[in-house]
């Protein structure tokens, strides 16, 4: 017999707020978005290195992959069909909290990417985020493997 789990279960949704002084970006659709995600419980990444507990998004025109465990983000670049995975160290998430809303896991995170306009103008560029998974005892799972790591820091 063959287990199958709930269709959709793995995707999610990702509401960005810009919460900087950027005036560019304030005016422009990137100031709030809404995307679609496909949580990732365990993705290779370059070098045998792993990401666990992570999914993909768009921001600001860039690709990124966060890594919730290892609280790890990272840039995705395409060259043709190949990914590079490119760790950011000087940009920074953090989980402030994770809770059941009706029939959604909601998880909220404060997000800031470092950006160089110019050799004179560099930003750390401050997101709120939000994402929201199906209130499902997996994805609860999923995230209670985050949680107990993230409390002992």
């Amino acid at each position: 017999m063959i287990k199958v789990r709930k269709p959709g279960i793995n995707i999610g949704e990702l509401i960005s707020h810009y919460n900087g002084y950027n005036r560019k970006i304030n005016q422009s659709e990137q100031h709030l978005t809404s995307q679609r995600i496909k949580f990732i419980t365990s993705q290779e990444l370059n070098g045998g290195e792993e990401a666990n507990y992570c999914f993909e998004f768009a921001l600001l025109n860039r690709n990124f992959l966060m890594a919730l465990d290892q609280e790890k983000l990272y840039e995705i670049l395409e060259d043709g069909e190949d990914k590079v995975y490119v760790l950011l160290t000087e940009s920074w998430f953090y989980i402030v909290k994770s809770f059941e809303e009706n029939n959604k896991y909601v998880t909220q995170i404060i997000l800031t990417l470092h950006y160089e306009y110019t050799p004179q103008a560099e930003y750390h560029e401050n997101f709120d985020v939000q994402l929201n998974m199906m209130n499902e005892p997996e994805v609860k799972n999923w995230f209670s493997q985050i949680r107990p790591r993230e409390e002992e820091i």
